[in-house]
């Protein structure tokens, strides 16, 4: 009987961890200068994305899907964070990116690590409630 309460427990200890809550309305800047509205709800591990490119759901589960840009995506929910990883390979070209998003004080701050063909590159963007 203390075996079964015990995973009971840690079962439901894990069902309650939920993912942070990212939802808002925000301007984000982009390295070239130019700025977009972006508006991000969410329920539970699913997260929906809108700008003017159009709208974008993710679902934070950790299973591995192809997205629209025909790469294999895997999102998942770690603590405060939302974290992406978005890969490819073509014609010999192979890419990575991670992004790391959290809310801090209001506004999404979203580091980004991209890796294309052993070349690492990283960034910070600041999206700005509004």
């Amino acid at each position: 009987m203390k075996i079964i309460l015990s995973m009971l427990l840690l079962v439901l200890g894990f069902s309650t961890f939920a993912c942070p809550d990212l939802s808002g309305n925000y301007e984000c800047q982009y390295e070239d200068g130019t700025t977009d509205m972006t508006s991000v709800s969410n329920s539970g591990n699913v997260y929906t994305l809108t700008d003017s490119e159009g709208t974008k759901s993710i679902v934070a589960d950790g299973q591995t899907r192809r997205n629209a840009d025909e790469m294999n995506e895997r999102a998942v929910c770690e603590g405060n964070s939302l974290i992406i990883v978005a890969s490819a390979e073509m014609d010999g070209v192979s890419l990575k990116a991670t992004t790391k998003t959290q809310k801090i004080d209001g506004n999404l701050i979203t580091d980004v690590e991209v890796n294309f063909n052993g070349e690492i590159e990283n960034s910070t963007q600041v999206c700005t409630a509004n």
